[in-house]
């Protein structure tokens, strides 16, 4: 599979653009066009496609919502079944198959004793439900679900459930079954 278009994979569920949506991209949910633009963004060395994928980028941001910058680690399947404000600081790293709900938050804290900026590491095959919050230096493992309106600020393991505010961390083996669709084979 392209790299460029696993998270149109991740919603749509085929490998490769249908003649309609090559013929019409305005027909592909804004989301995914936007991660389209960052993947070909990753993928070029030109300064002159970048500052062109740059200005498109911004100019979708009104539609898509999407507030993540090109620069951010993203692994491949990223997926957002609804549009809606997502922010994650380009210094996150993020998995494959990851799925982002409408008002999620992942993003920086500032360290009070070394003063130094701390940011999430998300694994694979993560869930994470509206309005959640991942800030600071925290390592979300893989097949984590993260329920709606969490606030995560501690390591969560692998085959877990997150909820509430303060985050309260329960082990679930395959933690995301079901919740993960079309996920990309890495």
């Amino acid at each position: 599979m392209n790299n460029i278009y696993s998270d149109y994979y991740r919603m749509y569920g085929i490998d490769k653009l249908s003649l309609k949506h090559k013929m019409l991209p305005c027909t592909i949910a804004p989301q995914v066009r936007h991660f389209i633009l960052i993947r070909k963004w990753q993928a070029t060395n030109s300064k002159v496609k970048k500052k062109l994928l740059s200005f498109k980028m911004k100019h979708l941001k009104k539609e898509s919502l999407v507030d993540i910058l090109p620069q951010t680690k993203l692994g491949l399947g990223i997926y957002m079944f609804h549009t809606g404000i997502v922010v994650v600081n380009p210094n996150a790293v993020l998995g494959n198959n990851i799925t982002l709900s409408p008002g999620v938050t992942i993003g920086k804290t500032v360290n009070k004793y070394t003063g130094f900026s701390e940011y999430p590491t998300i694994g694979n095959n993560v869930w994470i439900g509206s309005n959640a919050v991942i800030v600071g230096n925290v390592t979300i493992g893989d097949n984590v679900l993260i329920a709606a309106n969490s606030f995560v600020t501690k390591d969560v393991p692998s085959d877990s459930i997150v909820l509430g505010n303060p985050a309260i961390i329960k082990s679930k083996k395959n933690a995301t079954e079901g919740y993960i669709n079309n996920p990309v084979k890495v």
